[in-house]
């Protein structure tokens, strides 16, 4: 399995306030900038915050995954909702389903002969077989999955706003 990652700036202003400035104030307000990079999954965006503009939250700690339930287990035995989920704790899989990781699996389908490459990267007899190990097909055919199969985007339209204080849906590009 491929897999497409594309850098995007996340900036974030944090205000702080600190001792007694030259013109005699009791204190003085200072805009810290920061600059993220974080991996996102399809299109380049500038970003600076969740949801629609102005911006009320910092993006601090962003690590943006679809909401797609493919759950996996951590080797920290912590079951996540898939395998981005278990990336952005910087936490490698143990196995693909919900934790405690069972020995074995035992999978009741037919043996008919469609290959599939399952989300684990892996080739398998049929869709069945890849659902039930791998929790999942990545795409038709045996592995590797080409390019152009490797990237499945949702449909799914979130808000973001932009650097420019402009809404977007996050699938679209910022």
């Amino acid at each position: 399995m491929q897999r497409l990652n594309v850098k995007v700036n996340v900036h974030v202003e944090k205000k702080s306030y600190v001792g007694v400035p030259e013109n005699g104030n009791q204190s003085a307000d200072v805009t810290e900038k920061h600059t993220a990079t974080v991996a996102w999954r399809s299109v380049s965006a500038q970003i600076q915050c969740k949801g629609e503009c102005p911006c009320t939250r910092s993006l601090e700690g962003l690590c943006p995954c679809t909401m797609d339930y493919s759950p996996v287990c951590g080797t920290n035995n912590q079951t996540y909702g898939n395998k981005c989920g278990a990336d952005c704790a910087s936490t490698a899989i143990a196995c693909n389903e919900e934790c405690p990781c069972r020995k074995e699996k035992l999978c009741r389908c037919t043996r008919e002969r469609k290959p599939v490459c399952g989300r684990d990267g892996k080739s398998y007899s049929n869709t069945c077989m890849a659902e039930c190990q791998a929790n999942g097909v990545d795409c038709e055919g045996r592995c590797p999955c080409k390019a152009s199969r490797a990237c499945k985007c949702t449909r799914e339209r979130k808000l973001v706003c932009g650097i420019d204080n402009k809404t977007y849906k996050r699938n679209n590009k910022v």
